[in-house]
């Protein structure tokens, strides 16, 4: 069968009597590459391709400056800023014990792993063998054979297909690292949303335990009218249930409060029937607004968008490896070998032999052209996927802001309710004594009182978790371990 190109121009360069180490060797050695390379860069004028051009940082305009912006400057651990020992506790537990973030942090681990082995690509093979053997044949006397011998393999990353791998893999580490810090950024909000709404649960069951005393309290009082025929027995029923309703919704109250409790050991990495301490419950305090800074500079310390921007570099450098692997591949190899009769000799007789081999894809069906087609398409998926995680970011920031403003306005107005309400409840109790006020008003006006009250506490909570929202969407790294880490 006749030799291909490629083999003919190996055979070349790989004469089958190996020769001695010496200068000539290495003369051969220098001759030898630099034939090789000439040969490449004749076959390198047949190749097609570009190199990928490089991503942008920031993929979309963005504003000069946010809706809103405060004084205080966002600590690394963001949810310090609400002062509150017990929430700091849970969250040093959660960081320390969540098994979600533990799976993030082994996938960090592989990622680095994976780096490492592109890298090794760059590092030329070196192989020891080592052989002893014993032969002998019928009526002669038995000989004795050893040997040893090296091998070394490199290839010469003419074109930067090499170099390119090693560039994706160490972009997928940047992502996957980036990665854990959203993963962190993403648990300690859920575990502050979840302890939040513990602590409204907790303030709505003792505000519901007073309205429930109210209404017992009232009941009596309908209860003596109606035995001094001052009313009827339809108002006493009607306040029993009301009672019975404050009871229910205490009920459902304590049921919830428990059901948060559960998602709270979960993660901070508990059974579910661990007893979880929420701490000293006390009026919710929201803390001064945020600086939110220049958008520019949140482009650039939001992990999750650092994450795509590094996918995106990944992909553009795989797209250069693919281009790269359709041009020819040049790999040098150098093997030293040495036998003898017996172990004290085998050093002094070395035989060495040079191999240079120059591979150049001539016709594969198109499957190296679908390759960079494919590679091209991935790199134009991961610009996509940034640009639209840098809008969503954009969107949170932007909504928790609205948020917070919408709750803030509905909160000054609600108290403005409940406190005519109230002073309208008093009214009519006043007249409802005296005989001049009907019931049904007094136990309209009581329900809508009570109703506000629960909303007030739901309310003030709720811009708590609107806070926490924008911490989360303002958030950078997790720790200043983690962050130090990158440098």
């Amino acid at each position: 069968m006749p030799l291909t190109k490629t083999e003919a121009f190996a055979s070349t360069v790989n004469p089958s009597s190996p020769a001695p180490v010496g200068p000539l060797f290495l003369v051969h050695l220098r001759m030898l590459a630099a034939l090789a390379v000439a040969a490449v860069t004749l076959v390198l004028q047949a190749c097609a391709g570009a190199p990928p051009a490089e991503a942008p940082l920031a993929p979309i305009e963005l504003p000069a400056q946010f809706s809103a912006s405060g004084e205080q400057v966002l600590p690394l651990q963001w949810w310090q800023v609400f002062d509150d020992p017990a929430l700091d506790r849970l969250e040093a537990l959660a960081l320390a014990d969540n098994f979600s973030l533990a799976a993030a942090q082994a996938r960090l681990a592989r990622a680095r792993a994976l780096a490492a082995q592109a890298g090794a690509e760059r590092i030329p093979k070196l192989d020891a063998s080592a052989q002893a053997g014993v032969s002998r044949a019928d009526g002669t006397a038995s000989s004795e054979r050893y040997g040893l011998g090296l091998a070394a393999a490199y290839e010469v990353d003419l074109w930067g297909r090499i170099d390119a791998g090693v560039r994706s893999a160490e972009a997928e580490l940047v992502a996957v690292e980036n990665d854990l810090h959203t993963a962190a950024i993403s648990l300690t909000a859920e575990l502050a949303n979840r302890y939040f709404e513990l602590q409204q649960e907790l303030a709505t069951f003792e505000l519901l335990s007073n309205q429930k005393g109210t209404n017992q309290r009232i009941a009596e009082l309908i209860r003596l009218r109606f035995l001094n025929g001052q009313s009827d027995i339809d108002e006493l029923l009607r306040q029993q249930q009301l009672v019975s309703q404050t009871e229910s919704q205490l009920l459902q109250s304590q049921a919830q409060a428990g059901l948060l409790t559960q998602q709270i050991a979960i993660l901070t990495g508990q059974t579910p029937t661990r007893k979880i301490e929420p701490g000293a419950r006390t009026e919710p305090m929201l803390p001064p607004l945020p600086a939110t800074g220049v958008p520019l500079l949140w482009l650039q310390q939001r992990p999750d968008i650092q994450a795509a921007f590094a996918r995106l570099e990944a992909a553009d450098a795989a797209l250069a490896r693919a281009v790269s692997a359709q041009y020819p591949r040049l790999n040098l190899g150098v093997d030293l070998e040495t036998t003898a009769s017996r172990p004290g000799a085998l050093f002094e007789n070395w035989l060495a032999s040079l191999t240079a081999g120059l591979t150049a894809p001539l016709i594969d069906g198109g499957n190296l052209r679908a390759q960079v087609e494919q590679a091209g398409a991935a790199r134009d998926l991961a610009l996509a996927d940034y640009r639209q995680t840098v809008l969503e970011g954009l969107q949170e920031v932007e909504s928790a802001l609205l948020a917070e403003r919408r709750d803030q306005g509905m909160l000054a107005h609600l108290e403005v309710q409940l406190e005519l309400a109230q002073a309208a409840l008093e009214q009519l109790t006043f007249r409802y004594r005296q005989g001049a006020a009907a019931y049904l008003d007094v136990l309209s006006t009581l329900t809508s009182v009570q109703s506000l009250e629960r909303q007030r506490v739901a309310l003030a909570y709720e811009l708590m978790q609107d806070r926490v929202a924008l911490n989360r969407a303002l958030a950078g790294y997790w720790t200043q371990q983690a962050d130090d880490s990158r440098d």
